[in-house]
């Protein structure tokens, strides 16, 4: 009771008047806040004043003043009668009239009845008082000093109101309306007024206060922009949606807003005090003295920590807002400097006057407003506006001199102007100085005499530009040359600091502990600037020193520019923890843009160890019912799950399948079923959400990381289990890279049915079984099951009955019903194979449609193996027709990944990937079981060597060792003979290297063929399931050599490998070569040596990681929102086209059958003829082939007609390369299935042909000749070409066949009972048919049209995923050209890492020189030499015999020089000693003019000199004493030195050329040119003949007893040619630049002559060019890793599609697109953001990285999009396409009909 009783003393009742007089206060406040706020007049016009405890401003505007003060006289009056009900003040546009804002306070007189007012209020009641007031309904008495406090919230409430409010844009006035009662008295000057609405206006409540006979409510009226998430200042809204869940329900009739772009700009000083709710002038955090007294700790009134600006404690509340944490966004506070202080963010940016003539200036301005679309172009045009003020020393109107600006030093955060640079740096004799530099000099007088050192450093004094003198500068910046400076929405002097924005406390939180607090680094900072600030103001206003001024500013400045930035150049690091500014919140993988806004973190996920589950389907993932049980999916509840999900919640959140939570559809609020179960479920309605448990069959996304490419995200079924870790089928590893060693992945559970659709049709395992990088099977068979697959299908496994039936049905799904095929074995017991298992296990049953043909070579195909016989050469072939197993072993070439002519491709392929899935899910549930029974394991037996292979081991590496020794012998006593570019010890490593590289694959062949073919290693590498027969070898034989970065051991110890070796020792044990295997354990040395080898590969690993890593990024980040269009075009999100098709031809690389080809035509045929054939079709000739091919293809050629420009139809066959259009691609493919045909018709011919020599007349009784033969064929048969009517070749039944097999034959020929000749039945297997013929086009045009790439494809993020993923496969190291040791090329990462960056300068140039062909076609060594000395680079020292000085008595001294002519000769040089002298002219470090050069005899030059020889620093030369002996020495010493540099031949820049042979791919001509001119050549030496006779002695030469006739067509046939080897041709391979000289060189062929480097490429041959090369180039270095060509295309062109080459670097992204989210997400965070604000950018979140961080969807994908709907519309194939009206119009009628009938 005690603590109910109030403080009568402390409690008075307010009278009526002083209550009149505390609302009409108030309202006078309110007006002057009201105005200041929403910037109505300007801030200068308000003076601050102390009332309600808190700093208000009030008009010093004596108009202003004087209005208000005449309406609050009035006020009083009226509110002391009680006639008030609303007071409104309304904010009114200027310009248009238009009002924009409406605030209004709603009086209510307490403890009275309230009555009409007027007429027109009486219909208003939102606001009335109750009509029978009841004491209940008056406010309690309340003190002063609380209704003081409701007043201050009130006015926080509306400083923090500029945080929601739109921005008013343009001057404003403002009016006072005042609704008073019809009986009121009311002065003349007051007129009678409307309301003043704003149309659609949004209505915010403000909060309100009340005295004891006064209630006050505040409501606010504004229209927002209706531009969605318009934001300024670089801060969205964000707008909240009431009423419902998001992402828990399908449809939703309010959805959210969309941000469609972001304004960025800077905040005026203007814009900081509208927004700000407080300014800070307390450096203190807590009030000390409030504390002690209150006991709580006390937050400090107008400190860095005022609850004005938010809370960050949730038992807070805002005294701005009065809300909570978790509902108040925060406040924004103020600090008003003392003085103007540089932003550090802008600091670096170059801004001047326009030092242009007004020529200049207007031609600028016409170029930025033609640009004014085009932001790239904007920022390039004033680059060179920036560039040209930079050249300008005057300024064309005042006339000041122009010097460098820059920063000060070491300092930081200063500025200095070199005003006189140019004339400091002048070296002119006769230089006069400017009258400002004798003013600038003079001022300087008074310290000189004070100090008489300071004259000589005067030349390095410069102005210093203090933050306020700059601001001043930049006041002055006429409107005119802002947008020249690029400054295009804000002013100049707006990047200094004059007013310093606080942020929220929110986003600087205090971290609570016991009895004290740790606070964000910005709030400390935002103290010490306070602090700083205010000792700068007591400094100036004490009027101390200016140096102590300057000190205080720059500690001021210092403090700010941490407050941004920390890590500024410059800044003096401080001892302890370095603070956290704005900048390094938003930059890094742990900033804001990177680390929660582009990756975010989620619910519903999970993650666990994996293990592997072979009886899951490959779609199914087992998930623990731990997991299943966390984790749920909200489902809708309706009519028919309704009663399922009544039992998921009585089962609860403890038991599976159960729920966690019900969301219910009215209200909205979430019920947790850890009690009450029975009631919720009892109530459960239609509409409501019911969170239950995973259950079977729900879509889950399992992902792997790292996440290289899309297939590493992947949408599986879900399958409840007990125990703890995922598990999936083995098959499903290769697209996560998945292991069972401890791998971790995650579970991710959408949670709507469009994300589920999405996940299962794209994300799909079974869609996804070939991988996007070149159309290869990613997901198939791995290890166990590979070797499984081996062993059953091997030529010796023998099933009988029960366990062949056991094992088909352990593998077939239930219910399958299969049929058993025909035993393979009858006597003595019924057997089946291993290769009917995978016969039934593709086609279970006649009733399935699945027929797989293949024909497969195996890995070890053509391997003799001696422990089989011979005619079956291992069963390395496999032959699949209709799904049936002839012969061949699967192994990892065909049940595996990586290969196209697998069978599960062709399953995937031709009966699409529900089957292939089936046949992945039979074969694991096979080969687990099967394997788990017979048992496959390795023991140490398996490793043993045999006793045969270590002698022979023995022997062949003492043979090694020896010939080793002997190169070292060699090579010691000098008779090792050289190889091309090696000297003497290149010549032996290389020599030792040969040898013994070959042991050890000779050992592992050995080794091969000593073990048993039931050796487990062995089954391993030969089925392909792990390792090689290397690594067997290693095993039980030898580790052989050793190597480290591509080479042997070097010597790292004082001359030798190790200590364990002599110095200098050359031996193989020595240089790394391994003896021992793992079987029979290493020595220490050699233990060492294989360690060292194995750590070089685990640092390549570690470091290629986190390179290729960064290079994924960037080639995602650069081709992320490229997507194919409906006009089939490439194009980025801001529609810039950068392809017109994607990959040339608009196919999609997933869809490539054979090698970057829709359409393997030799399998699709062998399919085709497989399921189309009949022995009784008749066999087509060639016309009718070509007839019946080209009535199918002319219908497709029809729509591929050429037009010229003008439009005019062309001929479909012309060739000519202008008329080359976007169909090109389609007529090719129509032209290689013509050829193909065609090839296919003439090689069935040359079959036949060639079958007939086989045939053979019957023997009798030689039942084996009637089974090839079959019938009688005379000679005349086989000579003579077969008649085109069948009927001619219709024998008689010879006498001697028997009955049996006349009736066999009539069976087959099927037209006659006679049996067929021989070549009748060749020609019933080598055929084509209509059938087949016609049914091969269709398959090939229709696997055509599917494999075209369809709109919406995200083809840029697939193309950067195929490119980088296979980039961890990559090396780091470097790989040289055969035989030419030195000549290397740059390979691997660091190679395409040049090539993506656009490298000027590319670390191992090369220049392929193909040189032009003789008249014998021929290209010589000669020839290539003579072209290798035009090219590389010559000096004088590499053909000088001796460069000396030579002194004399009677002369002065001189240089003499001899040339080697025997060098040049040698060497085949085009130089002679006028090119030398010339040489030595032009050289640029002689000064040619001042040398005297003599030519003495053929080969010796005399060079002297009187003057000064120019050294190598410019400018820098030596003094020169014309009498001076000792000047003249030095000066031809220096001489000396230069002149064996002076370049004599060749390109500079070509540093070396080496001459390397290739096989002439032309050598068939060569040889026959040869010939040819050996004949004639020949003939010339006979001469004409004398007489007739033959020269016998010739003819006998052949030899030949026989006459042979050749064809005539031979013109060389007579000559016997028994040389098959090809020919030699040579080229010459420069190292280093200058491809326009080597292309210009004589003998060179400039059209087949090309670099390596693709800038030099640009420079030289265009864009085109560059294209090409870096397509070229890419495929150069990702050989062997199987990489669409496309993807390689499409980056080609990401890469120049503007002009130039860009780099794949955040330079090059910058100049493709000027997204500045997308920019500032991928490196430089801070310095793009900056400028987006100095330029005032607008980003149209148009991107894929824009969209992620704003929460929109992306257009690309499904995202690309829209679906429309048509009702009332059959959806039958015959209806007309015509105009149908959409959903919504079709929903209108309805309505409107519906609204008919009810009238």
């Amino acid at each position: 009771m005690a603590a109910d009783k109030k403080d009568k003393s402390q409690l008075h009742k307010v009278a009526l008047k002083g209550s009149s007089k505390t609302v009409a206060e108030f309202f006078e406040y309110s007006i002057n806040t009201i105005l200041f706020q929403r910037g109505v007049y300007p801030a200068e016009d308000f003076t601050p004043v102390k009332k309600y405890g808190l700093n208000m401003l009030v008009s010093s505007d004596d108009q202003v003043k004087a209005y208000i003060k005449k309406i609050m006289s009035q006020l009083n009056k009226w509110m002391v009668g009680g006639k008030i009900s609303k007071l409104v003040v309304v904010i009114t546009s200027r310009e248009t009239g238009e009002h924009v804002e409406r605030w209004q306070f709603d009086v209510q007189l307490l403890g009275k009845p309230s009555k009409p007012r007027s007429a027109k209020k009486a219909t208003d009641k939102e606001n009335a008082a109750p009509e029978n007031a009841t004491p209940e309904d008056t406010e309690p008495e309340k003190t002063e000093a609380q209704i003081q406090e409701e007043i201050q919230a009130i006015f926080r409430q509306i400083t923090a109101s500029v945080t929601f409010l739109p921005v008013l844009d343009g001057n404003c006035t403002f009016n006072v309306l005042v609704y008073a009662d019809a009986d009121s008295d009311v002065p003349v000057e007051w007129g009678d007024s409307d309301a003043k609405e704003i149309k659609n206006a949004e209505k915010v409540q403000l909060r309100s206060f009340s005295t004891s006979n006064h209630k006050v409510d505040t409501l606010t009226d504004c229209i927002y922009q209706s531009i969605d998430g318009d934001c300024y200042g670089e801060m969205a809204a964000a707008t909240e949606v009431q009423g419902m869940i998001l992402g828990k329900e399908q449809v939703i009739n309010d959805a959210p807003k969309v941000i469609k772009e972001l304004q960025f700009g800077v905040l005026s000083d203007q814009d900081i005090i509208n927004q700000s709710a407080v300014e800070l002038v307390d450096r203190r955090l807590f009030d000390l003295d409030r504390t002690r007294s209150g006991g709580a700790r006390a937050i400090a009134e107008y400190g860095p920590l005022d609850r004005r600006m938010g809370v960050s404690s949730k038992a807070n509340i805002c005294d701005t807002c009065g809300k909570p944490l978790q509902d108040c966004n925060g406040h924004f506070g103020h600090v008003r400097l003392v003085l103007p202080v540089f932003h550090v963010g802008y600091f670096k940016k170059d801004c001047s006057c326009i030092l242009l003539s007004e020529f200049d200036r207007r031609k600028f301005l016409s170029a930025l407003r033609k640009a004014q679309d085009d932001t790239l172009r904007q920022a390039a045009i004033v680059r060179k506006v920036a560039d040209q003020c930079k050249k300008t020393k005057t300024c064309f109107e005042c006339g000041a001199i122009n010097g460098q600006v820059r920063k000060a030093g070491t300092q930081a955060l200063k500025i200095s102007h070199d005003k006189f640079r140019s004339y400091n740096a002048s070296t002119a004799r006769t230089k006069v100085p400017p009258e400002e530099k004798n003013l600038f000099d003079q001022s300087f007088d008074t310290a000189k005499l004070t100090n008489s050192e300071l004259e000589k450093h005067l030349k390095k004094a410069m102005d210093d530009l203090t933050p306020l003198r700059v601001y001043r500068l930049f006041r002055r910046v006429r409107r005119a040359d802002r947008d020249l400076l690029g400054l295009f929405s804000a002013r100049p002097e707006e990047f200094l600091w004059t007013y310093i924005p606080a942020p929220p406390a929110c986003i600087r939180p205090s971290v609570g502990q016991e009895a004290s607090s740790t606070e964000d680094d910005i709030t400390a900072k935002l103290g010490d600037i306070v602090a700083a600030n205010d000792a700068l103001r007591d400094t100036l206003e004490r009027g101390l020193p200016t140096a102590q001024i300057i000190e205080h500013w720059d500690y001021l400045s210092l403090n700010l520019a941490m407050y941004i930035n920390s890590d500024v150049p410059g800044l003096a690091k401080t001892d302890g923890k370095q603070i956290r500014g704005f900048v390094q919140r938003l930059k890094g993988k742990q900033g804001r843009f990177r680390g929660n806004l582009s990756g975010k973190r989620v619910d519903f996920s999970g993650r666990t160890v994996i293990s592997p589950d072979p009886n899951l389907s490959i779609d199914e993932v087992a998930v623990p019912v731990l997991v299943a049980k966390n984790m749920t999916y909200p489902e809708v509840v309706n009519e028919t799950n309704i009663e399922k999900l009544r039992q998921r919640i009585l089962n609860g959140p403890d038991k599976w399948p159960g729920a966690n939570h019900v969301v219910k559809l009215e209200g909205g609020y979430k019920n947790s079923l850890k009690f009450g179960n029975s009631m919720t479920a009892k109530h459960l309605k239609e509409g409501d959400i019911v969170e239950r448990h995973l259950e079977d069959g729900d879509i889950v996304l399992f992902n792997r990381q790292p996440s290289l490419h899309k297939l590493s995200i992947l949408s599986h079924f879900v399958k409840v289990r007990p125990h703890r870790t995922f598990r999936l089928n083995e098959c499903v590893c290769n697209p996560y890279n998945a292991d069972f060693d401890g791998d971790e992945m995650n579970l991710h559970v959408p949670q709507t049915e469009e994300a589920r659709t999405e996940a299962r049709l794209l994300m799909g395992v079974k869609y996804n079984i070939v991988t996007p990088k070149n159309g290869e099977p990613i997901i198939s068979a791995i290890q166990d099951f590979i070797t499984a697959s081996w062993l059953l299908s091997s030529l010796d496994q023998f099933f009988d009955k029960k366990t062949f039936v056991t094992m088909c049905c352990g593998m077939l799904e239930p219910g399958t019903k299969f049929d058993l095929p025909p035993p393979a074995v009858i006597k003595p017991q019924t057997l089946w194979t291993g290769k009917q298992v995978f016969s039934v296990l593709m086609r279970p049953n006649k009733q399935s449609n699945v027929t797989v043909n293949l024909d497969a070579p195996s890995r070890d195909h053509n391997q003799y193996h001696p422990g089989l016989h011979r005619d079956l050469q291992d069963d390395s072939f496999l032959c699949i027709r209709n799904s049936e197993v002839l012969c061949g072993r699967m192994d990892k070439g065909t049940v595996g990944s990586g290969k196209k002519n697998s069978v599960f491709y062709i399953l995937y392929r031709d009966f699409g990937p529900d089957e292939a899935a089936r046949g992945m899910n039979r074969l694991s549930k096979l080969c687990a079981r099967w394997l788990g029974n017979q048992g496959f394991t390795v023991g140490i037996s398996d490793v043993t060597p045999p006793g045969k292979l270590v002698k022979e081991k023995g022997d062949m590496i003492a043979k090694v060792f020896n010939e080793c020794l002997g190169f070292v012998r060699d090579s010691k006593a000098g008779k090792l003979k050289r190889k091309a570019g090696l000297d003497d010890a290149g010549t032996l490593e290389a020599e030792q290297v040969r040898v013994l590289s070959t042991v050890r694959t000779n050992i592992s062949k050995i080794l091969t063929n000593q073990l048993s073919k039931y050796n487990t290693p062995m089954v391993m590498a030969t089925s392909g399931s792990k390792g090689s027969n290397i690594n067997v070898a290693q095993m039980a034989a030898l580790l052989g050599q050793q190597d480290i970065e591509g080479k042997r051991v070097a010597d790292g110890f004082q001359d030798r490998t190790l200590p364990h070796f002599p110095k200098h020792e050359r031996s193989p044990p020595s240089k790394g070569f391994v003896s021992n295997s793992f079987f029979s354990g290493l020595l220490p040395y050699e233990f060492l040596f294989h360690a060292v080898g194995g750590r070089v590969g685990l640092v390549d690993t570690a470091v290629k990681t986190a390179e290729t890593g960064y290079m994924s990024r960037r080639l995602m980040k650069s081709l992320e929102d490229l997507s194919t269009q409906y006009d089939r075009t490439v194009r980025n999100s801001a529609s810039n086209v950068v392809q017109f098709r994607f990959g040339d031809d608009e196919l999609d690389p997933v869809d490539m059958e054979s090698s970057a080809k829709p359409v393997d035509f030799e399998r699709t045929y062998a399919h085709v003829e497989a399921i189309t054939f009949d022995v009784r079709d008749r066999g087509l000739e060639d016309t009718e082939i070509f007839s019946i091919m080209e009535e199918k293809l002319s219908a497709e050629r029809r729509k591929l007609a050429r037009e010229g420009l003008d439009g005019v139809e062309l001929q479909y066959d012309d060739n000519d390369e202008r008329l080359v259009d976007q169909k090109e691609s389609n007529r090719d493919f129509l032209k290689s299935i013509h050829d193909f045909i065609m090839a296919k018709s003439q090689s069935f011919n040359e079959a036949r042909a060639k079958k007939k020599q086989y045939a053979l007349p019957p023997a009798g009784a030689g039942v084996g000749l009637k089974r090839k033969a079959g019938a009688d064929i005379d000679d005349q048969e086989i000579s003579t070409p077969a008649p085109k009517k069948r009927a001619g070749r219709r024998g008689a039944v010879p006498a001697t066949a028997k009955g049996g097999n006349k009736g066999k034959q009539a069976t087959i020929a099927s037209s006659s009972l006679a049996p067929p000749s021989t070549k009748d039945r060749f020609d019933l297997t080598s055929k084509m048919s209509k059938k087949t013929l016609e049914a091969f086009i269709d398959e090939c045009l229709t696997k055509y049209e599917k494999a075209r790439v369809e709109p919406g494809h995200a083809v840029g993020a697939v193309g950067a995923q195929s490119i980088g993923e296979p980039g961890t496969q990559m090396t780091l190291k470097t790989f040289h050209f055969a035989g030419v040791a030195g000549m290397s090329l740059t390979a691997g990462v660091p190679r395409i890492k040049e090539i993506i960056n656009a490298s000027k300068e590319i670390s191992t140039p090369v220049i392929t020189c193909r040189l032009e062909r003789r008249r014998d076609l021929s290209i010589p060594e000669g020839l290539a030499r003579i072209v290798k000395g035009r090219i590389e680079s010559l000096f004088l020292g590499d053909v000088a015999s001796y460069i000396e000085i030579r002194h004399s008595l009677d002369r002065p001294s001189c240089i003499h020089l001899k040339i080697s002519l025997d060098t040049i000769i040698d060497l085949g040089l085009d130089l002679t000693m006028r090119d030398i002298v010339s040489a030595i002219q032009k050289h640029r470090q002689l000064k040619a003019s001042k040398l005297r050069i003599q030519l003495r005899g053929r080969d010796e030059l005399r060079i002297s000199t009187e003057f000064a020889i120019k050294s190598a620093k410019r400018g820098a030369a030596a003094k020169v004493d014309e009498e001076g002996q000792g000047e003249r020495l030095m000066r031809l010493q220096m001489l000396r030195r230069i002149l064996p540099s002076v370049h004599v031949l060749g390109h500079p820049q070509a540093t070396r050329a080496v001459v390397m042979s290739e096989d002439d791919p032309r050598s068939d001509e060569v040889k026959a040119m040869r010939r040819a001119l050996a004949e004639q050549q020949a003939k010339r030496e006979e001469g004409p003949s004398t007489s007739g006779e033959p020269k016998v002695k010739e003819e006998a030469k052949t030899g030949s007893k026989v006459k042979l006739e050749e064809p005539t067509t031979s013109i060389l046939s007579n000559i016997p040619t028994k040389d098959t080897a090809p020919v030699q041709m040579h080229k010459v391979m420069v190292e280093g630049y200058g491809l326009r000289y080597c292309m210009n060189t004589e003998g060179v062929d400039p059209y087949k002559t090309e670099t390596n480097g693709v800038i030099e490429t640009l420079q030289v041959l265009g864009i085109e060019a560059a294209r090409s090369k870096i397509i070229t180039e890419i495929q150069e270095v990702t050989k062997g890793l199987s990489i669409d060509p496309r993807h390689m295309y499409l980056l080609a062109d990401v890469m120049t599609y503007k002009g130039e080459v860009l780099g794949i670097t955040r330079f090059g992204l910058a100049k493709m697109r000027d997204s500045v989210l997308q920019l500032a997400s991928f490196e430089k965070t801070a310095d793009h953001v900056f400028d987006a604000g100095a330029a005032g950018k607008v980003d149209r979140i148009e991107g894929v990285s824009e969209s992620v961080i704003v929460g929109k969807t992306m257009g690309v994908g499904t995202g690309s999009v829209e679906v429309v709907r048509y009702l009332d519309h059959p959806l039958d194939t015959g209806s007309k396409f015509v105009t149908k009206r959409c959903v919504f119009e079709d929903a209108w009628e309805g309505r409107k009909s519906k609204k008919r009938q009810t009238k």
